[in-house]
């Protein structure tokens, strides 16, 4: 197979060295494909072969070796011959090996023998504070302030985890991702839009006060939200009142059915995406509040359900929109929802 011929200008898989090579070639077919991570998903799913496309992303950002499922669905989806499916399963199998090989040739690391001491006695360990509870005494501070010290190594993650039961979706938070280690009450100026969600399902733009440009994603493109002339927005979307008080901004894309926007990470500059709803998709969360802007009397902030995270747009044209602490005086968090009357929508 190493003297496979490939098609003309097609990426060559067999120059990879390592894994971060070989998913960078990755990254380079799909670009001489020409097509989008959700053109490559729907190819793929006529062919027979599931590929979401927020598996494919994630599989393209990383530097390890994909699994050979997917990378056989992938390259299909690339409109590859079948002989250049079985130069990529090669190449993968080839640096597989390399890894393992590479594993089990690492020195293990040996312990000392107990019967043999070393000739060096080890370093004495740093002097370590003593943890016993000193003897009471008029100057001690009650036992009750060092209980509340252990208290505050509470685990929030898990409290935020179980704040956001209510999305219906599970997520796993960190410290490092989770909004707020406690639980976020809808705000009290939280309402349903009067005059534009009178029409369950009926088609709304929703224009930035800022930029006076609505949320779009761009078309033949990966789902990222920018704000662009309400006049070439895209796709149609909807603003669906929840039982819960959340609303969902749903989108009726031509190709791929109806979908949902949402944010791929929960913490400040989270990403923005149209995506399937729910986990199908690659999106974390779903659910939106529509919070009275202080800006505008017709203004809402758009934000994420149970986190203090609001929809913002950027100061520099051409910057896709993302997640930051929500600011009531902000109007780069104002949005106004209207309907959308363009014909064909």
């Amino acid at each position: 197979m190493h003297d496979q011929a490939l098609p003309p200008e097609c990426p060559d898989p067999r120059h990879a060295r390592n894994a971060a090579e070989f998913v960078a070639t990755m990254r380079q077919l799909r670009a001489w494909s020409g097509a989008t991570f959700r053109q490559l998903e729907r190819r793929s799913g006529l062919q027979g072969t599931p590929l979401p496309h927020s598996t494919l992303v994630t599989a393209l950002r990383r530097e390890k070796l994909p699994r050979e499922e997917l990378l056989i669905a992938f390259v299909r989806a690339c409109d590859c011959p079948a002989e250049y499916v079985d130069v990529w399963v090669s190449v993968r199998r080839r640096l597989a090996m390399q890894q393992a090989q590479g594993m089990a040739s690492r020195p293990e690391p040996s312990a000392p023998s107990p019967e043999r001491s070393p000739a060096i006695p080890p370093p004495s360990p740093p002097a370590v504070p003593q943890l016993s509870r000193p003897a009471a005494s008029p100057s001690s501070p009650p036992a009750a302030a060092s209980s509340a010290v252990r208290s505050r190594r509470v685990a929030w993650p898990t409290l935020a985890a179980f704040a956001l039961l209510p999305l219906g979706i599970v997520t796993v938070l960190t410290a490092d991702s989770a909004p707020k280690p406690h639980a976020i009450s809808p705000p009290q100026d939280q309402t349903a839009t009067a005059s534009v969600l009178h029409e369950s399902g009926g088609a709304v733009r929703i224009r930035s006060v800022k930029t006076d440009g609505c949320l779009s994603a761009r078309r033949h493109v990966d789902g990222r939200i920018f704000p662009m002339p309400c006049a070439n927005a895209f796709p149609a979307r909807t603003v669906l009142p929840q039982s819960d008080g959340t609303f969902v901004i749903g989108t009726r894309h031509p190709d791929l059915g109806s979908g949902c926007m949402g944010i791929r990470q929960l913490e400040p500059r989270g990403e923005v995406d149209d995506d399937f709803c729910g986990t199908k998709g690659g999106n974390t969360a779903d659910r939106f509040w529509l919070v009275h802007s202080t800006v505008r009397p017709n203004a809402y902030r758009l934000q994420l359900a149970h986190t203090e995270l609001c929809i913002q747009t950027a100061s520099r044209a051409g910057v896709a929109v993302f997640l930051l602490t929500c600011d009531p005086a902000d109007p780069a968090q104002a949005f106004i929802i209207e309907p959308d009357t363009r014909p064909g929508l």
